[in-house]
């Protein structure tokens, strides 16, 4: 089933005028999450239609404004506040010059993340000339939290691969137990040769013997053969005697 998108009349279809069409988000911007989401009519925002999350029970009908555009305090939009209202930057928190709090009017926001802030919302067709920044106390301290679980993941990977790179550098032989075996292997190697060149030696002159025994043992038929060969003419010649 196809997730449902409510839209503003006065932003679906073409552009208004010279207004460029708005880009939205995929998330809450209340509380993150996706699902079925209604659109704010003057910025990228979406919410869930509930109170929780945009202050409502119902998806309104026409044009709707997000919270992101009144003062919490006074419930004062832009237009009623001298045009000028501070914006949380990771949620719905605003406020009017009035009613904004001393800590985030005089500590606004206006490092990489408000100039981060002020392109994503210009590319997404927003106009931010009048819009201040601040980060309200709950979501610096999440923000916070966020960065200490990082450093400390980051922390646990880099003792663990500490351990690993000396576990294995335990188990693997020093230079120095190195260099005591490498004459050990030399000396090694020359046995082996040795002990090659030995039964090399050993070969020949076990196929010397062989070749020796051979030439006596056909020595001997040879001399065994010539004298029966005497033996029978001897025989012959007493024969013709008799």
């Amino acid at each position: 089933k196809p997730v449902k998108r409510f839209s503003p009349k006065i932003t679906q279809g073409a552009r208004v005028g010279k207004k460029r069409k708005l880009v939205y988000e995929s998330e809450c911007f209340n509380c993150g999450d996706g699902g079925e989401l209604m659109e704010c009519g003057f910025c990228p925002k979406v919410y869930h239609a509930t109170k929780e999350c945009a202050g409502v029970s119902r998806v309104p009908k026409g044009q709707w404004q997000c919270p992101w555009h009144a003062c919490w305090e006074c419930e004062r939009k832009s237009s009623s506040a001298g045009g000028i209202l501070f914006h949380c930057l990771t949620c719905p928190t605003a406020y009017c010059f009035d009613c904004c709090p001393d800590r985030y009017s005089m500590n606004q926001t206006k490092g990489k993340e408000h100039l981060r802030m002020t392109n994503r919302l210009e590319d997404m067709g927003v106009s931010t000339k009048s819009w201040l920044f601040f980060s309200c106390d709950d979501c610096a301290a999440a923000r916070e939290e966020e960065r200490k679980k990082k450093r400390e993941a980051m922390r646990l990977f880099s003792l663990a691969s500490r351990e690993s790179f000396s576990s294995f550098s335990a188990s693997a032989p020093s230079a120095s137990v190195r260099a005591e075996k490498e004459p050990e292997v030399e000396n090694a190697e020359e046995e082996m040769v040795v002990i090659e060149e030995d039964e090399e030696v050993e070969a020949e002159i076990e196929e010397e013997k062989e070749t020796d025994d051979d030439a006596e043992m056909e020595e001997g038929r040879e001399s065994t053969t010539s004298e029966e060969e005497q033996w029978t003419e001897e025989l012959e010649e007493d024969d013709l005697q008799n």
